[in-house]
């Protein structure tokens, strides 16, 4: 992550002191975005946003959705994807 910072520094023409790497690797670590009301969207209303039946964020495991969908609905949005990523020339990695 650090490394990340630095060259996201570099490339916007700024310089990041130690001490706000460090805040910053610090709060982008999953577990403290969980318990961050601005990450995890505990502010927005219940009507918006049903927290009780899930969390924003859940676990922190790429590629978890997969164990929530049905055969059918990972069909589904497969298909949906490969009709909507049509053309598009980017390298998207499936496993």
């Amino acid at each position: 992550m650090r490394s990340a910072l630095l060259k996201l520094g570099e490339f916007l023409g700024k310089q990041l002191s130690d001490d706000a790497i460090e805040i910053i690797v610090t709060q982008t670590k999953f577990n403290n975005m969980r318990q961050n009301k601005m990450s995890n969207y505990s502010f927005v209303p219940k009507e918006l946003m049903d927290q009780s039946k899930t969390n924003f964020l859940r676990k922190g495991i790429s590629g978890d959705w997969k164990n929530h969908f049905t055969t059918a609905q990972t069909e589904h949005f497969n298909s949906v994807y490969t009709q909507e990523m049509k053309g598009i020339d980017f390298p998207f990695y499936k496993d």
